[in-house]
């Protein structure tokens, strides 16, 4: 599941009417990881992921906050984590 909300902020000024309002734009989410062969990564809801290995039994989670995905990933060559 992807998912990307964008927040648009539109700045107006009634002093000169005739005037562009000036707009901000602001992707809020995480966006998916680039993954090796042998891991799969699989966002599980909009805040959640999985990255697991094709050949051993070995899964960790992430969670996405402040637009980063946070947690620690292992090593599916080896089975063990890194740090």
């Amino acid at each position: 599941m992807k998912r990307l909300d964008v927040q648009i902020f539109a700045r107006l000024s009634f002093n000169r009417p005739n005037k562009i309002p000036d707009f901000t734009f602001k992707a809020i989410g995480c966006a998916d990881l680039e993954m090796p062969p042998g891991v799969i990564f699989k966002q599980t809801n909009q805040d959640e992921a999985v990255v697991s290995c094709t050949e051993l039994n070995s899964h960790w989670s992430l969670s996405c906050e402040n637009n980063q995905w946070k947690g620690l990933i292992g090593n599916c060559s080896h089975g063990k984590l890194q740090q």
